[in-house]
């Protein structure tokens, strides 16, 4: 296929829950031992008891091209709600039964967001798409329109994603810790977190003010 390297792409998905911070490491000295919530002797990190599950989708290029979040959220369809103050400018947004990802939404994936952002700097030259071995990137549907349009889905060994998948070390980790953080800056003041409010969230610990 002779595909050069900037018309080479990794994608994932990830899984955030929706009411759930970050992971705390406390240190409790015996000679400064007291009850911080009401007399059990216990400190503890509040939540709001919200699990419900948001999927991003995420590709990045080669040469550092960032492709615009693709986020999925539970529901029956998407909702104006979740994007209308978003600091997520160009982010795409899609709705499934629990959140999750299927093949109708990697399809909708490459057919609204890698395609189309791709295709100007691709010119009509082959494109390389590396992704794991889920179920939901395999179906005939996916695979026949990424060939139709000249993109080469390269699939990464099954069960070595931990590994050999980036985005899962240079991306993700740090995205779910900062949105962690942030959830448990906003549970802390006693505020439920709500779909609307995930990209804000992400946002500013992230990026401070705006992100695409």
């Amino acid at each position: 296929y002779s595909v050069n390297y900037w018309n080479i792409a990794n994608v994932d998905e990830k899984g955030f829950l929706l009411g759930v911070p970050w992971r705390h490491n406390v240190v409790i000295f015996r000679s400064g031992w007291r009850d911080v919530d009401g007399g059990s002797g216990k400190s503890t990190v509040p939540q709001d008891g919200n699990r419900e599950l948001i999927t991003v989708v995420d590709c990045i290029g080669a040469d550092g091209t960032v492709l615009p979040p693709f986020i999925i959220m539970k529901g029956k369809q998407p909702s104006f709600a979740w994007a209308k103050d978003s600091l997520l400018k160009k982010a795409l947004f899609a709705a499934s039964p629990n959140g999750w990802i299927d093949s109708e939404l990697f399809l909708e994936w490459l057919k609204r967001c890698y395609e189309p952002a791709t295709r100007e700097k691709a010119n009509g030259e082959w494109r390389a798409l590396i992704f794991d071995q889920h179920e939901s990137h395999l179906s005939y549907d996916a695979i026949k329109f990424a060939l139709d349009h000249r993109i080469v889905c390269i699939g990464l060994p099954p069960k070595t994603s931990g590994v050999t998948q980036p985005l899962d070390v240079s991306c993700f980790r740090p995205l779910q810790q900062a949105y962690g953080q942030a959830v448990d800056e906003e549970t802390r003041g006693a505020v439920a977190i709500a779909k609307q409010d995930f990209p804000r969230c992400v946002c500013n610990y992230i990026c401070g003010t705006t992100c695409d």
